[in-house]
């Protein structure tokens, strides 16, 4: 990203300012049309031409912050969002279980009220799979169980365990989407042009200064 991630930024904002130079080109001043057609014209009003013109001019706004424009009749409210059974049916087993309210002492307040806010995002979100997992950790987690002796004891340890090993499964699930993802990808390239001897980032960098100075 030091490479070449901050050269990508000087060449868009290079891209961003052609494109509002194209948009102030394309500017249409519907009034100064009008007065041009009417002297043209002897004085005649250019009604249909500049009516057309002030119709079309009306659809779009100026921005004044980086000259793009945008259509007033594609505005459009973000829907509102709709939760489905099994995302209500989740949330509201995990609030059963996991709220704060229920908590026996302080870390276990501290713990909980942690969880929910996470439940409450994944909710907003729409995230089934996160609510299912906030349930189940809270569930196995070894700080739930009170109690005394060899029992007790080997209740914790199973429980341990279990967290670890789905903490392993998350790990192995991050890494394998880390790897899919451009930025995974660009690694898996770079390694391999570094065995061959050669730079990517480095010839990356290069292509991408060329392009700026063109634009």
């Amino acid at each position: 990203m030091r490479e070449v991630g901050i050269l990508y930024l000087k060449l868009d904002e290079w891209n961003a300012k052609i494109a509002k130079a194209h948009a102030e080109d394309l500017y249409i001043d519907g009034a100064k049309i009008q007065q041009e057609l009417s002297e043209l014209l002897g004085g005649m009003r250019a009604s249909p031409v500049s009516d057309g013109v002030s119709s079309w001019r009306g659809r779009f706004r100026s921005q004044q912050s980086d000259g793009t424009f945008r259509i007033e009749d594609d505005v459009r409210e973000p829907p509102v969002f709709q939760a489905s059974k099994d995302l209500k049916t989740a949330y509201r087993e995990v609030a059963k279980r996991v709220h704060p309210d229920f908590a026996i002492d302080e870390h276990d307040r501290k713990k909980r009220e942690s969880l929910m806010k996470e439940a409450n995002g994944a909710y907003q979100r729409g995230d089934l799979e996160t609510l299912r997992r906030i349930l189940e950790e809270y569930e196995t987690s070894p700080e739930l169980i009170s109690g005394a002796g060899g029992a007790w004891n080997l209740e914790t340890v199973v429980r341990q365990i279990t967290r670890v090993r789905d903490r392993l499964k998350q790990i192995e699930q991050e890494i394998t989407t880390l790897f899919a993802s451009d930025i995974g990808n660009l690694k898996l390239q770079t390694d391999a042009a570094s065995a061959r001897g050669k730079d990517l980032l480095t010839e990356m960098a290069d292509e991408v200064r060329k392009r700026i100075d063109a634009a």
